[in-house]
C-alpha cells in the first residue's frame, strides 16, 4: 500500500483486526509483533479504528463496497486461470475508479490525492519490509525446537 501511494503517512488507521491488533486500547493498542515491526520499519504510528464505531472507517467501507461492485460487474463473464490475472483486473479497476470524477468533489480521487495528501507523506525507506512469521517454541531436553513438525537444533 505504501509503495502504491509513494510515501508513508505519519499515522495509519487500519481496521481493528485480530491478526494485527492483539488488544485494542484507545491510547496504546497491543499490536501483533509483526505488525509492530512493520510500523517501526516505515516509521508510522498504528492507531486502529475503534471497535463498534463505524464512523471511524465509513469512507473506507464505502469505497470497498464501490470496488467490490465494480469488480463483480467487470469480472462477471470472465474465467480466471491465475492469481496474476485477478491482480491485473483489480489494478485496472482501482485505476479506473481513481481516475473517475467524484460527484461530490468535482475532481477525481487521484487529483484530490495529488493536490491534498501527497505532500503530507513521508518518504519510503530505502529497503522494502520483509514479512516474518512469529512462533513460540520451547526448548526440549534434547536441545531441539519443534516448529511446524520440523525439528531444529
Amino acid at each position: 500500500m505504501f509503495d502504491y501511494y509513494g510515501g508513508v503517512p505519519h499515522v495509519s488507521v487500519p481496521d481493528c483486526l485480530k491478526q494485527g491488533v492483539l488488544k485494542c486500547h484507545l491510547y496504546d493498542p497491543d499490536l501483533n509483533p509483526g505488525y509492530a515491526q512493520l510500523a517501526a520499519h516505515y516509521a508510522t504510528a498504528i492507531v486502529p479504528a475503534r471497535a463498534a464505531h463505524p464512523k471511524d472507517k465509513a469512507i473506507v467501507e464505502g469505497l470497498v463496497k464501490i470496488l467490490m461492485r465494480y469488480v463483480r460487474f467487470r469480472a462477471r463473464a470472465r474465467r480466471f486461470t491465475s492469481l496474476g490475472e485477478i491482480n491485473r483486473l483489480l489494478a485496472e479497476c482501482v485505476e479506473r475508479i481513481n481516475d473517475r470524477k467524484h460527484s461530490r468533489f468535482g475532481v477525481s480521487r487521484r487529483e484530490r490525492f495529488e493536490a491534498l495528501e501527497r505532500t503530507a507523506l513521508k518518504a519510503l525507506p530505502s529497503e522494502a519490509f520483509e514479512v516474518a512469521e512469529w512462533k513460540e517454541a520451547t526448548l526440549h531436553a534434547d536441545c531441539y525446537v519443534q516448529v511446524d513438525a520440523v525439528y531444529y537444533s
